[in-house]
């Protein structure tokens, strides 16, 4: 019965008084409904008596916490605040000059997907057969491994096959989000009808990818946990949504970790391969584009380091180092890579979607950055000529240019038009007038609610289930994304403000 009970509970993770920013990011402005303005115990995980006295008062008490019990450095640098919608982010309590440190959290207080707990498949404990493409089922593996051992009813026999918990590694368990609102921020829990009104066809596919390889993963999780004795009579469905609910902590909350301006090909020392891993405290930080410039802009980097510590003594870090000279109350932001880029990928990756600027000038964005003449997260899909395209703000594919000119061309004068077709001022106009079509298309296709209401087949109206409302304005958004991107590339075509992107 306690067994039952117990991963019943730990299948559904607590609500956590620190949402994750990929959640309620600053980016987002669907802020994801809590039970708790305060952390929870998980299953009374804290055992330690110093932690059994009545939760903290702010989340920013637990986040100081977090820092001391993790010995994390420097003291007192940062601290967790809101912005006035309620969004959550990591905030600098001093100055902190180009190339100082922000944060260090040591290495043995991450989770690393080179570590297996002993029930899972003997060949991922295997350096020899280690296969970097399931990265994210071992780190899932390692954060199921961590909750089993919190568990102060577990008999001794099982906490041995599992990793010791300290205290704070058990307080950061508590400050996970509470699942089911994660599960709703993820288009690859999502609903049909809620994911085609999106209108994204680049996420649907990437939604149908992600979710047989959930599937082989959750299998394999469920086969590992089936080894012990524990879990014998636990029901599959119980089992399937402790594995699934792991996923999505590490889809959302991992990080490389590689030694601090390594390429691609780079590692942490002393292994031959990059790491990922799950870092306590590094993960509150939000995300900026390290391409744009300005306000909400990537503004520190990280990597792994050798840091000195005592009297000769040297211990790994992950570090976060400001990337420009950062100002006291300034939001501390990194880059979370090729993930975010364009929207749907960040939707479908974090569960956010970045803010849509509206100029979206190309002086916003360093001139060092990748096609930065083009750069934006923001892109449309549209399907003209026979062909689906992808549009951004101030930039269109030299395919779409071909293909108007071709079917501009009258059947007399029908050729191939040459891949050198300009963007001349008549396709300009033909582009630009399919492109606000589609723009209205796309607009009457999609469902306008903000996702709080249903309306029954008879007309009824009632209201939504909190979570499936969360999953429609998400929907809504990256919808309205598109159509303002759109919008914004057909008049930039009228006024000579779009170039061609190969």
């Amino acid at each position: 019965a306690m067994t039952l009970a117990f991963l019943q509970t730990v299948s559904f993770w607590p609500a956590g008084g620190i949402s994750k920013p990929h959640q309620t990011h600053y980016y987002t402005k669907v802020v994801v409904p809590r039970r708790s303005s305060t952390v929870r115990r998980f299953h009374q995980t804290l055992t330690s008596s110093e932690l059994e006295a009545p939760p903290a008062k702010s989340d920013n008490e637990v986040f100081d916490r977090l820092c001391f019990l993790l010995d994390t450095e420097p003291e007192k640098t940062l601290r967790l605040d809101s912005t006035g919608d309620g969004v959550r982010g990591v905030y600098l309590n001093r100055a902190v000059p180009k190339g100082k440190e922000i944060l260090m959290v040591p290495l043995e207080a991450c989770l690393r997907d080179d570590v297996v707990p002993s029930w899972m498949d003997d060949s991922l404990n295997d350096d020899a057969s280690y296969n970097q493409s399931e990265w994210s089922t071992r780190l899932a593996a390692s954060l199921i491994d961590l909750q089993l051992a919190s568990d102060p009813d577990l008999p001794a026999q099982y906490k041995a096959k599992s990793k010791a918990i300290d205290e704070g590694k058990a307080l950061w368990l508590a400050c996970l989000p509470e699942p089911e609102s994660l599960r709703a921020s993820l288009p690859v829990h999502w609903k049909e009808e809620t994911l085609q009104s999106a209108g994204c066809a680049a996420l649907e596919l990437a939604v149908d990818s992600a979710f047989f390889a959930r599937g082989e993963a959750v299998f394999a999780l469920m086969a590992g946990l089936r080894r012990l004795p524990l879990a014998a009579d636990i029901p599959s469905d119980t089992l399937e949504r402790l594995c699934s609910n792991a996923l999505d902590v590490v889809q959302t909350r991992s990080c490389r970790l590689e030694a601090a301006g390594a390429s691609d090909e780079g590692s942490v020392d002393p292994d031959d391969y990059p790491l990922r891993g799950l870092a306590p405290v590094f993960d509150f930080i939000n995300h900026g584009y390290s391409s744009l410039v300005g306000t909400g802009g990537a503004n520190s980097d990280f990597g792994v380091e050798e840091i000195s510590v005592g009297s000769g003594g040297k211990k790994w870090c992950l570090v976060v180092r400001a990337s420009r000279d950062l100002n006291e109350g300034e939001e501390a932001l990194i880059d979370y890579g090729g993930s975010t880029v364009p929207a749907w990928k960040c939707l479908s990756s974090y569960g956010f979607i970045p803010e849509y600027r509206p100029s979206s000038s190309t002086s916003e964005y360093s001139a060092d950055s990748e096609q930065s003449q083009f750069f934006s997260p923001h892109t449309a899909e549209v399907y003209m000529n026979g062909g689906r395209h992808t549009v951004y703000p101030t930039s269109i594919p030299r395919a779409l240019v071909t293909s108007t000119a071709t079917a501009m061309l009258t059947e007399s004068d029908k050729k191939v038009v040459t891949e050198d077709a300009t963007l001349k001022v008549d396709i300009a106009a033909r582009v630009s007038e399919q492109l606000q079509a589609a723009a209205v298309d796309l607009g009457f296709d999609g469902e306008q609610s903000d996702g709080r209401f249903n309306e029954s087949d008879d007309g009824e109206i009632a209201l939504a289930d909190p979570l499936d409302a969360v999953a429609s304005r998400l929907s809504a958004s990256l919808r309205g994304s598109q159509i303002r991107v759109l919008l914004a590339c057909a008049a930039g075509l009228i006024e000579g403000r779009v170039g061609i992107r190969y």
